[in-house]
């Protein structure tokens, strides 16, 4: 698999239209993801008024019809935006059900997904030793939306200071929550020496 993560409105442009293109010249199956949310910084990339909704809209059904993608996702980490912003978050679920609905009946084998953030959905804090919060839970959350998989992005290292701490149940935990087949689109433990103690 090849995945293009990018800025929704660019789906029609240069690299997500590429990566579908080569496909099959390179024998791979390519994962497209959009994304209108910066997490890092914790803002839209744009306001998410009535125009970007149908720039966004027009730009993932042109491409959903024209290149009938095996993976599409709309959002990635969604589950930050709900906790920085509760209100874009449910003007994106509103809008992302709507369009899960129109992107199937025009490509209808596509898998259309939404991608949420494990570490947090788990209920866990950052860069600090200590378990899980049930109370900050946020598993809730993957039934809000319509989707053909529940996809993940998972960095342990986030909360763990060394692989060998993992718990045995780690990701198997997630069929607790959900039916449908699991995705991971990014796993990684970070390679800097950040925070302190965190080597």
């Amino acid at each position: 698999i090849v995945m293009w993560a990018g800025d929704w409105k660019e789906l029609e442009e240069g690299a997500a239209k590429v990566t579908v293109e080569l496909a099959s010249e390179y024998d791979y199956i390519p994962l497209i993801e959009t994304t209108h949310y910066i997490q890092s910084e914790a803002r839209l990339i744009r306001p998410f008024d009535e125009e970007a909704k149908q720039e966004y809209l027009n730009a993932a059904l042109e491409f959903a019809r024209k290149y009938e993608p095996p993976y599409l996702g709309f959002g990635i980490e969604v589950n930050i935006i709900y906790e920085n912003s509760p209100e874009d978050f449910q003007e994106f679920v509103s809008f992302y059900n709507n369009l899960y609905d129109v992107i199937k009946k025009v490509s209808p084998n596509t898998k259309v997904f939404t991608v949420f953030q494990l570490e947090k959905i788990k209920g866990m804090s950052f860069w600090v030793e200590e378990p899980p919060n049930k109370e900050k839970e946020e598993w809730f959350l993957l039934e809000m939306f319509n989707s053909d998989l529940a996809a993940f992005t998972t960095y342990p290292s986030l909360v763990y200071k060394n692989p060998s701490d993992i718990p045995a149940n780690y990701y198997s935990e997630i069929k607790e929550h959900t039916n449908k087949p699991i995705a991971f689109t990014e796993i990684g433990w970070h390679s800097t020496q950040f925070p302190l103690d965190w080597e």
